[in-house]
């Protein structure tokens, strides 16, 4: 493997490279996006990155997230070396929610919990699906998801980050779930999420959010979404998707989003490093 990139702002300028590609594909076949989370806040505070963020996510519509897979999967030997990964194509790979990244680079974990997988530099894509009417809908759904991801995890993963005891329990159901699911699982696991998030939900749900991969439930109201509206916001040297209704939406989630956080919070949380390949396979998989 070749040189370590350490430089945070280097990793970042990879990252936005990643992104540019990303918004022209999205823009020339007419998928909706717009970026979110911290990358979001970092757009309407800084007019860039947050200054210690170290990646960049971004959201689309159920509609439009399945239609960008698609595209990447037939468009997959021109795109190269830019590669979507998910749980079918990329082994040991357990997110719920799909990267984008740059195969010149070498993304590697450093927690020895986390079996590694071979991704680059990259950016997070969440899909917006519909998420109930209350506060009830919402953790229903939110809960059964959150039950199916955890056993991909062990079906992938047997170490726990916490403690031995742990570990042993999740050797365990990691032998379980293999039992279970079998070798297909990893072939399975997304369109299961999906097919209950589908069955479960309704156009007609007053509320949307990210439902099949979050840490907490934020319901947004349809109604003060201007129709997911978008509109153009410079971030670093060039300008992206932001939703119209970024202000409801950064308050839902974090409060006075305009307020910078305690400065010993202000650091990357993301356990990896980057590395240029010395050689690039073409590790195109169906």
């Amino acid at each position: 493997m070749g040189k370590e990139i350490k430089d945070l702002k280097d990793i970042q300028a990879l990252s936005l490279t990643v992104l540019k590609r990303f918004d022209e594909i999205c823009q020339k076949n007419g998928f909706k996006y717009f970026l979110a989370y911290g990358t979001l806040i970092g757009a309407i505070r800084h007019n860039g990155f947050i200054p210690w963020d170290d990646d960049i996510d971004v959201m689309m519509p159920r509609k439009d997230f399945n239609r960008f897979i698609a595209y990447t999967e037939k468009h997959k030997k021109e795109l190269y070396p830019l590669k979507l990964h998910n749980r079918r194509n990329t082994e040991n790979y357990y997110y719920g929610i799909p990267r984008f990244s740059d195969m010149k680079y070498q993304y590697t974990v450093i927690d020895n919990y986390e079996k590694g997988f071979d991704i680059g530099v990259f950016i997070d894509i969440y899909p917006l699906d519909n998420f109930g009417n209350n506060r009830e809908d919402a953790e229903r759904l939110f809960k059964k998801c959150r039950q199916m991801n955890r056993e991909f995890d062990w079906y992938v993963n047997t170490i726990s980050k916490v403690s031995f005891i742990r570990t042993l329990v999740r050797k365990t159901m990691h032998c379980l779930m293999h039992i279970k699911y079998k070798k297909d699982y990893k072939n399975e696991i997304d369109k299961r999420i999906e097919k209950y998030i589908l069955n479960n939900t309704s156009e007609d749900d007053k509320y949307i959010g990210v439902v099949l991969w979050a840490s907490k439930i934020w319901q947004y109201d349809k109604s003060k979404l201007q129709g997911l509206k978008t509109v153009r916001h410079k971030f670093e040297d060039y300008e992206f998707n932001i939703p119209a209704a970024y202000d409801y939406m950064l308050k839902k989630g974090y409060g006075d989003y305009m307020q910078l956080p305690k400065e010993e919070d202000r650091h990357p949380y993301h356990n990896y490093r980057i590395q240029v390949r010395d050689n690039l396979e073409n590790n195109i998989s169906d």
